[in-house]
């Protein structure tokens, strides 16, 4: 009788408290993501930002990991770009194509998921190397009306996640979504900037030489630059031997691609030249093409070969190769080698015609010279003496 008589004195004080909590707890979150809002909008770095995120993420909701995938350029994968607590570089290889997994499915749906047994779940993928998952919570991450990826949780308990979490990650969503858009976005037209100052240094670079072990010295330090290649190498079609042979290099000691020779259609350098097109590979080791001479002894992981043509025909191949510690080529990297290909191409036929032009006025002068010495003298002896001088210099200018 004395707890029912006094426990209902206390009620209006503890729903009083329930209410002051809950609104502590609400003011909190509001301030979590004002944080997060703030923060977002002073980078204009994607790793950065999505870093930024999936920290704020794991403050805002109690959870194991978070990650984050985005969709690719050709909007056909999702690809995990960010997890936090947890580095493994095979992670950096996971994709979903649309539909695939709980992120395909939630990117493909638009709708967030919120899976309380993961076992069970039948669209739930098990990825190796990862930490033990038994519930998780996805939301799409959308932008102009459009989705551009998801942003996920996990715990290693069941039933982590409610409604509640759901809508918090969806606001949270809401508020970054907009954010990663415009990053990508502004990395992307940068990229194409410095692409278009590349190739107009290209350009003016070439044009400033007729000599052309210059010109191709110019070529491939600008192009290595730009991919930021270690190693690569100008070669140039001998029409007599049908054979790419090399002239310049770049990141390679200078005697030490000088017994490059390749067939057409040998290797990746060959490959190109004989297709007369470009060709990238990501692994060079799962690539039946290559070769181990192509390495020169120097462990590259990624090869990029495009050919230099003119009036359609293939005069030679640019080729540029990273090591293990840099991202493997890519479309966008085989985009630029071409264009930049495409200008070297033409100042290197050009070139090459001004040095065989320069030869031929050579030529015609000394046989010009000759021909007066001889009508100037008599004296045998004399004559021959000039004539071998003059074709000796001759010889030497070749």
């Amino acid at each position: 009788k004395i707890v029912d008589e006094i426990l209902p004195q206390f009620y209006p004080l503890m729903h009083q408290w329930v209410k002051n909590y809950h609104a502590q707890v609400f003011s909190n979150e509001l301030l979590i993501v004002n944080e997060i809002y703030q923060k977002i909008n002073s980078t204009i770095n994607l790793e950065k930002l999505l870093k930024l995120i999936v920290m704020h993420a794991k403050r805002l909701i109690p959870c194991d990991l978070c990650n984050i995938f985005l969709i690719n350029d050709d909007k056909n994968e999702l690809i995990l770009k960010v997890i936090s607590n947890f580095e493994d570089p095979d992670l950096k290889k996971v994709k979903f194509k649309i539909g695939e997994g709980v992120a395909g499915r939630v990117f493909e749906t638009q709708k967030g998921l919120i899976i309380e047994d993961c076992e069970n779940d039948k669209t739930f993928v098990v990825l190796s190397n990862m930490p033990e998952i038994k519930s998780m919570l996805c939301v799409p991450l959308i932008a102009q009306n459009e989705a551009i990826g998801v942003i996920s949780l996990t715990s290693k308990y069941k039933n982590a996640f409610d409604s509640r979490d759901y809508d918090l990650l969806n606001m949270l969503a809401a508020t970054v979504s907009m954010a990663i858009y415009n990053t990508r976005l502004f990395e992307r037209t940068q990229k194409k900037v410095d692409e278009l100052s590349t190739l107009c240094s290209v350009s003016k670079t070439i044009s400033s030489s007729v000599n052309l072990e210059k010109v191709l010295n110019l070529i491939i330090n600008e192009a290595a630059s730009a991919l930021k290649a270690d190693i690569g190498a100008i070669m140039l079609l001998d029409e007599a031997t049908s054979e790419l042979v090399p002239k310049v290099s770049y990141g390679l000691s200078q005697t030490s691609h000088h017994s490059l020779r390749y067939k057409l259609g040998e290797s990746l350098v060959g490959w190109a030249a004989l297709k007369a097109e470009g060709i990238y590979v990501k692994d060079v080791l799962a690539d039946s093409r290559y070769k181990s001479k192509d390495s020169l002894n120097y462990l590259i992981k990624s090869d990029i070969c495009v050919p230099l043509i003119v009036q359609g025909k293939v005069i030679g191949v640019i080729t540029l190769a990273v090591g293990h510690l840099k991202p493997s080529f890519n479309d966008e990297d085989l985009k630029l080698l071409t264009s930049i290909a495409s200008q070297a191409a033409i100042a290197i036929y050009n070139t090459e015609l001004y040095e065989k032009s320069e030869q031929k006025v050579r030529e015609l002068t000394t046989l010009y010279e000759i021909s007066r010495a001889i009508a100037s003298t008599l004296n045998l002896e004399n004559v021959l003496n000039l004539a071998m001088k003059m074709i000796n210099q001759l010889m030497n200018t070749r």
